[in-house]
């Protein structure tokens, strides 16, 4: 789940966004030498959120509905986190 913070920017044109996600997924989805598909989902939200100014939020099987924040300029541990799902 991502979530808006004060930084995220309020006056985006819709085409702008996607033209941007279209990017940023062919850099990380749809590059094969970024690890396994969970690896460049998780790296593909993260940058996502890092761009837009968004806070990224993780839950796993043993925290059950309890989500964590994620640290979206950190790279080990998210990477850790999907490999363990």
């Amino acid at each position: 789940m991502a979530v808006k913070t004060s930084v995220t920017p309020n006056k985006l044109g819709i085409e702008a966004i996607k033209k941007h996600l279209a990017e940023v997924k062919r850099d990380f989805l749809d590059n094969p030498t970024g690890g396994s598909m969970e690896i460049r989902v998780v790296n593909f939200n993260k940058q996502v959120c890092m761009e837009f100014g968004l806070t990224l939020y993780l839950s796993d099987p043993r925290s059950g509905d309890l989500m964590e924040r994620i640290d979206v300029t950190e790279h080990t541990r998210l990477g850790r986190i999907a490999v363990e799902r």
